[in-house]
């Protein structure tokens, strides 16, 4: 009598259970990928190896510019750093090529926080004066833009959740800043 309520209740699962436990362990499997225990940046940041955060384009400096962060309420943190302005255009392909367009370079903006950004777009003269448009690898809805006249950098890092700058400070000395959206209203 049990064997028939059961035969009853799952009639395909008792006599093909694989035509249904197949199935409900692939959907199980592509949930757990598709959700995952971390956020897609984190996710992507663990699967994209990254040697160090102590290469790339920036570099600590003890030198001071003339602006201070002190101030603005909207920094997380700030890094004062040097621009190694000659890897950066280097990153935006050979003089005379029509955008440099999958070139790369390493974002080290904070000893926890290095990005791969890769080239979409470039226009301009490098290494004087030229615009770095492109995205970080691995991550979407990302979008790093970074700007470059005569040795002064502005710069926007957007990962989802997060929002990164590269300010002027004078005296050749810029900052990587983290910016805190909560200081900002709501849209």
């Amino acid at each position: 009598m049990q064997s028939q309520r059961m035969s009853f209740m799952f009639p395909t699962l008792m006599r093909q259970p694989f035509k249904v436990l197949y199935p409900l362990l692939l959907l199980t499997l592509f949930a757990s990928l598709w959700i995952g225990p971390r956020s897609a940046v984190q996710a992507t940041m663990a699967q994209t190896p990254i040697l160090s955060c102590n290469t790339g384009v920036f570099s600590d400096t003890a030198r001071r510019g003339d602006i201070s962060l002190a101030d603005d309420r909207s920094v997380l943190r700030a890094r004062i750093v040097d621009v190694d302005f000659d890897l950066l255009a280097q990153s935006t392909g050979p003089q005379g090529s029509p955008s440099g367009a999958g070139a790369f370079v390493l974002l080290n903006l904070f000893r926890d926080t290095c990005y791969t950004a890769v080239l979409e777009h470039a226009a301009g003269e490098p290494p004087t004066k030229f615009t770095w448009m492109g995205r970080v690898k691995g991550v979407p809805g990302s979008q790093v833009t970074l700007v470059v006249e005569n040795a002064v950098m502005a710069a926007s890092i957007t990962v989802p959740g997060r929002v990164f700058q590269v300010r002027y400070l004078g005296n050749g000395v810029h900052a990587v800043v983290e910016i805190d959206q909560r200081a900002f209203p709501p849209d």
